[in-house]
């Protein structure tokens, strides 16, 4: 299929570069194909700057709130009448937890409604930043400058390997 389009596109080349519509098509199957993956995902939450023992006694009293047959296994816990299934997993290091379905009969609306819960329940909560912000914050800038001043020099030169790369 992305052949085909390669074909298309350079049989229907303007002098200024691709046929606007070609272009339009392109974007379209692109979120198509990003649509399709996103819905082909299991559901997650990501919570973000937070930890496992942070987040646990949050989860089991949402779990209680839903139905009190709610138990923990381990690391995953089970919502049986809101059909949620999930495991707790933590990135200790980016000070991450990620709440990630398990199997395949899953209730998105339960999914939504813990998602909303757990929203509620964390929105007023602080946090002390992340140690690793501080270091990759500057580092990014540095890359993003680097970058800036490399294409200021050589304008010419971007701007020729741009139209080259829109010719295919």
């Amino acid at each position: 299929m992305i052949g085909w389009a390669f074909r298309l596109a350079r049989r229907r080349q303007s002098r200024f570069g691709l046929d606007p519509t070609f272009g339009l098509f392109l974007l379209v199957f692109y979120g198509l194909c990003i649509s399709l993956i996103v819905l082909l995902l299991r559901p997650r939450i990501v919570v973000y700057n937070a930890t496992i023992e942070q987040i646990r006694p949050l989860i089991t009293d949402i779990a209680k709130s839903f139905d009190q047959k709610s138990r923990w296994t381990g690391d995953s816990m089970i919502i049986p009448n809101r059909r949620v299934h999930f495991h707790v997993e933590a990135v200790d290091w980016l000070r991450n937890v990620q709440i990630v379905a398990t199997g395949n009969d899953q209730s998105y609306d339960g999914w939504r409604a813990v998602e909303k819960k757990l929203r509620e329940a964390t929105q007023d909560s602080r946090v002390p930043p992340n140690f690793w912000g501080t270091g990759l914050l500057p580092g990014s800038l540095a890359l993003a400058i680097v970058n800036g001043v490399l294409l200021f020099q050589n304008q010419v030169e971007v701007a020729a390997a741009f139209r080259d790369f829109l010719r295919l």
